[in-house]
């Protein structure tokens, strides 16, 4: 009682000054002050706390739809319509219209009248219309308009108005004759196009891969860390039984420092597997490209755990013919090696020399007004024509040989690329085939080992129980048990994951969830 009472007595407020007493008060007022903010107002970055439950079917569907590097892929297959429409621009009508007016002032020594100056006035109006047409014809009709007026005595018609229609016509014999040759610039485009848009199909059957991967490599680390938190109570346990051996003397207290210092560890572990998820969870995310990175997703699927004996193992040949036929990367190889093909054909035709068939005519009318020369256009006395032929080669022709080189070189190439295409996807169906196989055989080897070690720590604990076994051995069957168990898992993480490959390597693009894209694993 007596040394309560100092106790007490030792925090009366008489033995503080007065500033130390206001300094206690304004600490004591922060802490409330804090406390109570923290407690009523809600930061910028408050709900974080968000979770998306989300499945297999979901999470394909959201990167199909959301992911960057898919999205550039095809504003570039759309850019390459831009090309196509170049080449289909070379056959368009074009219209042509003009106005102009012009005055002459000159001397003249011979003008009757005496006068120096002579002056000449022309207004003109114009219209045409050109195209060309894919059997390699130009075609321009021309209406032309015309008034002149001048002070000169020797015109008979002051002013006068001219007028004509006419017709011309150029058909090309040699270079670039004919619709084959003409539409080969944009036969080569379309092919381009489709390649284009077969490369963004290809990157969407791999990005489908990759999520599937990202999804199933959180199942494992939410898995793990699962397998982490049981070590850790198996070791807790321990520790436990081992203190209370200690204490009736059983054991010596030395005993004590093992599970302590494991226990230490696997927690340690349990904190690595915690970084492992929200790293797993930020590489489903990117490739998601979800604009809130604060949400906790929540995987719905999980790996069966139950096989069927009816389970086939996938037909290495079977496998590789539907990737010949689907994979959308060796179609676009195939569309590129023939657009390649297109652009040497209409290069050799460049090297041919220009021989081409002219040919025109028109109606003409003449009057001293512009409604007679209109007129005139109607009588059949007032006509033209020409016909005739165009030759034309240039000497040494190294424009047009250097693009049939450059061509021939690029249509090789592609067929090269093509085939070498091929080879690589033969080499990866093998691999994803073989993949799959082991992940089968590794299901049923970790099932059996998972199992032996649990039934190797039983009897580690009941013999440490009894007496018969020691902590070092219980702790080692633990670890042995908690491995093969996270082996287990991953062995199912690793099935699921090949054939998440297996339908990449055949260009298939599957966003249903885990039960119906795969055969059941057995238990």
């Amino acid at each position: 009682m007596q040394q309560y009472t100092h106790c007490r007595r030792s925090f009366v407020p008489e033995q503080f000054s007065i500033v130390k007493q206001r300094q206690i008060i304004f600490f004591i007022g922060t802490v409330f002050l804090a406390w109570f903010f923290a407690c009523t107002v809600k930061p910028a970055y408050a709900g974080t706390d968000k979770r998306m439950n989300l499945s297999l079917a979901a999470a394909v569907k959201i990167a199909m739809r959301n992911n960057l590097g898919l999205r550039l892929d095809r504003l570039q297959a759309q850019s390459s319509e831009g090309t196509l429409e170049v080449e289909r621009g070379a056959f368009d009508a074009a219209l042509e219209a003009g106005l102009s007016n012009s005055e002459d002032r000159y001397e003249s020594s011979t003008d009757l009248l005496g006068r120096g100056m002579i002056k000449e006035e022309n207004l003109d109006w114009n219209a045409s219309l050109a195209k060309t047409f894919q059997t390699g014809t130009n075609m321009s009709l021309t209406w032309q308009n015309r008034r002149y007026d001048t002070n000169t005595v020797f015109t008979t018609l002051n002013p006068s108005y001219t007028s004509s229609i006419s017709l011309n016509l150029t058909q090309q014999l040699l270079k670039g004759r004919g619709k084959e040759q003409q539409t080969r610039g944009i036969r080569a485009a379309q092919k381009n196009l489709q390649a284009a848009f077969y490369l963004v199909d290809d990157k969407a059957a791999e990005l489908a891969a990759q999520v599937k991967k990202a999804y199933w490599e959180l199942v494992f680390a939410l898995q793990d860390i699962e397998v982490k938190r049981l070590s850790l109570r198996l070791a807790k346990t321990l520790l436990e039984e081992t203190r209370q051996k200690i204490e009736i003397g059983v054991l010596p207290s030395i005993e004590i420092y093992k599970p302590e210092a494991e226990v230490a560890r696997r927690e340690e572990l349990l904190i690595l597997s915690e970084k492992n998820i929200g790293n797993a969870e930020d590489a489903l995310k990117l490739l998601m490209n979800l604009p809130d990175w604060s949400v906790s997703l929540v995987p719905i699927d999980i790996p069966s755990t139950a096989l069927t004996s009816t389970v086939k193992e996938p037909v290495t040949d079977i496998i590789l013919k539907t990737a010949m036929q689907n994979r959308r990367d060796i179609k676009a190889a195939d569309l590129r090696a023939e657009s390649a093909q297109l652009t040497r054909a209409r290069a050799a035709s460049d090297l041919l020399p220009s021989l081409a068939l002219v040919a025109g005519g028109g109606i003409n009318g003449l009057d001293d007004n512009y409604s007679g020369s209109l007129r005139d256009l109607s009588k059949e006395s007032f006509y033209s024509w020409n016909i005739g032929l165009n030759f034309q080669v240039p000497f040494r022709n190294r424009i047009a040989k250097g693009s049939y080189i450059s061509a021939g070189a690029n249509a090789e190439k592609a067929r090269i690329e093509a085939e070498s295409l091929r080879q690589s996807v033969t080499r990866s169906v093998r691999e994803a085939v073989r993949s799959v196989k082991l992940a089968i055989k590794s299901i049923s080897a970790t099932k059996k080992s998972s199992h032996a070690s649990l039934k190797q720590l039983e009897a580690e604990q009941s013999k440490f129980a009894t007496g018969l076994s020691t902590a070092n051995y219980v702790l080692e069957a633990q670890e042995i048990y908690a491995r093969t168990l996270a082996g287990q898992k991953r062995a199912l993480i690793d099935y699921v994951e090949a054939l998440a490959d297996l339908d990449r390597v055949q260009g298939l693009i599957r966003s249903e969830t885990v039960k119906s894209t795969m055969p059941e694993v057995q238990r």
